[in-house]
């Protein structure tokens, strides 16, 4: 039985907001729009479209006499997200509506361009979703899709002025994320490390042309942290040190521990697991904000996010 995700919920729509603002840094944009021949007069979908962050990114590239089409299942969602983009629909036909990524609601070879990000790894069958996105192509039309490898992004440790973690309490985090990811996928909410099987999931609907790239945003933190990303770094601190984030921080517990089970992990490992964290966030958090107030702190962190592109065959073009 599906794990419903209701993204209209306040800790999920802060999670994709604040998330989906940040993926891509602007002169990488650029050098996608580039990489997928975006040209004005478009015709393009967004499937799972949240608050329409795809379209109030890459609407300037096609938005002059195009039109951009976004598609959520959350209906909350897709009200909130007409009325944002009244602020960034500018000489472009924009519409949102309703819809199943399953199901998708177009006629054949309609779209220019279909895209989505962070999609995939939440369905159960990203091969169904992907097979609809390629039916609504034009022939030669472009699939567009950005999807990281979450799996590995919380096994990547960077480097930071804190003490590194000791090779048990790796192996505890290790034990985490695999049942985490396992349990997802066994409560149906998706592969979360679909990232990097995008190219073999493109082959294997008959896609050609395919290519991919991987993000190269890095966070990182160096006196006298007056970039954005290391402004919020610090706030965020402060709230935990804080307090101030606990029905947070219990919504995201709650959600761990369900998945964790699911994926075979047991309530000792659990317990080890939370024990850890509030031992190292006792310990590092309070030094970390010392450290900074010193221009002392350093870190520097990636991760494994992809973009992916491929074309409908011009041969898969269905006569009427």
């Amino acid at each position: 039985m599906k794990d419903k995700i209701e993204w209209s919920d306040k800790n999920w729509k802060k999670f994709i907001v604040e998330q989906r603002k940040r993926m891509w840094l602007p002169d990488t944009i650029e050098k996608l729009a580039k990489w997928l021949d975006l040209k004005q007069g478009m015709k393009v979908a967004d499937i799972g479209c949240g608050l329409g962050y795809l379209g109030w990114t890459y609407w300037k590239y096609f938005g002059k006499n195009g039109s951009y089409i976004g598609v959520d299942i959350s209906e909350k969602l897709i009200k909130e997200a007409k009325e944002l983009s009244d602020d960034w629909a500018k000489n472009c036909k924009v519409e949102f509506k309703r819809g199943d990524s399953y199901n998708l609601n177009f006629e054949d070879n309609s779209f220019d361009l279909v895209m989505c990000q962070t999609l995939l790894l939440h369905l159960d069958k990203p091969e169904i979703a992907i097979e609809e996105m390629k039916r609504i192509l034009k022939p030669a039309g472009t699939i567009f899709c950005m999807e990281p490898d979450n799996y590995s992004n919380n096994l990547l440790a960077g480097f930071s002025s804190m003490k590194e973690l000791t090779l048990d309490e790796q192996l505890i985090n290790h034990k985490i994320h695999y049942y985490k990811f396992k349990g997802k996928k066994k409560l149906n909410k998706g592969d979360h490390t679909i990232g990097n099987k995008l190219p073999m999931l493109f082959h294997q609907a008959g896609f050609t042309n395919i290519d991919i790239r991987k993000n190269d945003i890095v966070r990182f933190m160096t006196p006298p942290y007056e970039m954005d990303f290391q402004k919020r770094f610090v706030k965020d601190i402060k709230k935990i040190v804080n307090k101030e984030n606990n029905d947070e921080e219990e919504f995201w517990r709650k959600s761990i521990r369900k998945d964790v089970l699911a994926g075979g992990g047991s309530k000792y490992l659990l317990r080890k697991y939370f024990s850890l964290v509030e031992k190292r966030n006792e310990a590092n958090l309070q030094k970390t904000l010392n450290l900074i107030e010193q221009k002392q702190y350093f870190s520097c962190r990636s991760t494994n996010f992809y973009a992916a592109k491929a074309t409908k065959n011009g041969n898969d073009f269905k006569c009427p």
